[in-house]
């Protein structure tokens, strides 16, 4: 169930925070500036198996995200889960980025579409 996405989204020079709350129904989630979708990329997970899944993040038009290692200003997008006893979650994986310039700054992220994969694990006895 995706609890939270948090980061920081800029554009035309502009920072402004942006959060999502989901009600850990199935579909996207519309915030400022951005649709989030948290996708599964397999069947249900089994007792002592993986699955991957995606966060989907859709980003408007002159707005970004940004990477990891954001470069001069700006923070990576991260998930806040709510798992059941026995379920755990990986660390977000992030896509290479592209360089996003503005002036004498230079920042790395993403424009128009960020896809970041984790693996969600069950215990064997859930």
């Amino acid at each position: 169930m995706l609890v939270a996405i948090l980061g920081w989204a800029a554009g035309a020079g502009a920072r402004a925070q942006i959060a999502a709350v989901g009600d850990g129904g199935p579909g996207p989630v519309k915030a400022q500036h951005l649709t989030a979708e948290l996708v599964a990329l397999g069947p249900a997970i089994a007792p002592g198996g993986t699955q991957e899944v995606g966060l989907v993040l859709t980003i408007e038009e002159h707005w970004h995200v940004y990477w990891t290692n954001a470069g001069d200003s700006g923070e990576p997008p991260h998930i806040a889960w709510t798992l059941p006893a026995g379920v755990t979650a990986g660390a977000m994986q992030f896509p290479i980025p592209s360089r996003l310039p503005l002036g004498p700054l230079l920042d790395m992220g993403y424009e128009t579409v960020g896809a970041f994969r984790g693996t969600i694990a069950a215990a064997s006895s859930v």
